[in-house]
């Protein structure tokens, strides 16, 4: 889906786009500093891509980058994991050790996790807030979960 603008402002996906709003919300109600945590996240790119020569996988919505092929990481046997939310929601999922271009935010929570051991939080695009996948944390390890469609290979064309 292709956009007049490349990125729209958090408070105006609020408005149309539900978990966006939900976002919003959240940061707000957390009281935190959206920019400081853009600022954070632009840093820990650049220490990863300078760490990482794979390709870089951004944002479908607004191109912003997320993470790399590189950072794709096994869990329970495999990358890629299906499954089904308490609503009935069927997400596919690739596994990623870090994201930085992704916001965590919520409650970490064990309640309905895919992993056992593991407790997850949202994962949204640092820049336009589209809802990425999550961030799962557990004693030893934590890695993202995230969307498969909901991220495209830089220089790909839309679809």
């Amino acid at each position: 889906m292709k956009r007049d603008m490349p990125c729209r402002p958090l408070q105006v996906i609020a408005q149309t786009e539900p978990i966006a709003r939900f976002a919003h919300e959240s940061f707000h109600l957390l009281d935190r500093d959206l920019s400081q945590d853009a600022v954070s996240s632009r840093t820990e790119w650049k220490t990863h891509r300078g760490e990482h020569s794979g390709s870089t996988l951004v944002c479908a919505s607004c191109s912003h980058p997320i993470t790399s092929e590189e950072a794709r990481t096994h869990v329970d046997g495999a990358n890629r994991h299906t499954f089904a939310n308490p609503a009935g929601h069927v997400f596919t999922i690739d596994c990623f050790a870090v994201a930085p271009g992704c916001l965590i935010f919520g409650t970490e929570t064990a309640e309905f996790s895919w992993f056992s051991g593991y407790r997850w939080s949202y994962a949204v695009c640092a820049m336009c807030a589209s809802h990425l996948g999550w961030q799962f944390r557990g004693e030893k390890r934590s890695f993202f979960g995230l969307i498969a469609g909901a991220l495209v290979e830089k220089g790909s064309p839309e679809k």
